[in-house]
């Protein structure tokens, strides 16, 4: 088993910001049409970073490869994904207040994310 500060460490090395965790946790709102409880909403983000692995994309992580995770979505649930995508997307809107022009796909969604993310970093 691992100690609460490696962990804390590998989170750190992923999500540089407490605004960039409240993304990821946004993601797993999301994937929470696929199960509400939390063990199942980790697994299911998990898999799919699994998926970026296998596609060669994971290096820079989820919130850095929108289009890595995007793609990773689509070849996991197929059909399927455009409800992920959009459950996800609708999470990331009403947490970051992004309205229609700032998003319209997941990818784009997450991009106007950081790029509120970096203001409000500029901002302090």
């Amino acid at each position: 088993m691992s100690s609460d500060s490696e962990t804390k460490t590998r989170v750190r090395s992923v999500v540089a910001t407490l605004d960039e965790m409240a993304l990821i946790e946004c993601i797993d709102e999301g994937l929470g049409v696929l199960g509400r409880d939390d063990q199942r909403k980790v697994y299911w983000r998990m898999l799919l970073i699994g998926k970026m692995k296998e596609n060669g994309t994971s290096d820079k992580g989820i919130l850095r490869d929108p289009e890595g995770f995007l793609k990773s979505i689509e070849d996991t649930f197929g059909i399927g994904a455009w409800a992920i995508e959009r459950s996800i997307t609708q999470e990331i809107k009403k947490r970051f207040e992004l309205d229609l022009q700032q998003s319209g796909s997941l990818v784009s969604t997450i991009r106007a994310a950081m790029h509120r993310i970096s203001e409000l970093q500029d901002d302090d």
